[in-house]
């Protein structure tokens, strides 16, 4: 188990870019399970294919796990403690297949409209 910090104070934009890039590499080689209540660290899991505890609170920016598939937990879980590390049920990752391409094809077709209009 290992925790990771996202905060970085005082460094340039480049710095900080940086570090994320690095960051979400590092889960994408290395996390069999991230436990987080950060929405820009579930979704990239997610799409990665990483089972994911959401433990964030729900808000206008956070709705977008459920709207996924994915089960928040913002009442008790086990993992909200740090002496308690056990899992009873380990989730498994999201299908997001459908949503990639849904995705894929809202980007290719706003890509089309924007160079047909220039």
């Amino acid at each position: 188990m290992k925790t990771v910090s996202h905060r970085i104070i005082d460094v340039t934009a480049a710095t900080r870019l940086q570090y994320a890039k690095e960051i979400v590499e590092s889960y994408g080689k290395k996390a069999a399970l991230v436990v987080t209540k950060r929405i820009h660290c579930a979704m990239p899991c997610i799409a990665m294919g990483i089972p994911v505890i959401f433990l964030g609170p729900k808000t206008y920016r956070t709705q977008i796990v459920e709207e996924v598939g994915l089960r928040r937990y913002d009442a008790w879980h086990p993992l909200k403690h740090p002496f308690t590390r056990k899992i009873e049920v380990w989730p498994q990752p999201l299908d997001i297949t459908e949503t990639k391409k849904r995705v894929t094809a809202d980007i290719k077709s706003r890509i089309a409209a924007a160079l047909a209009s220039s």
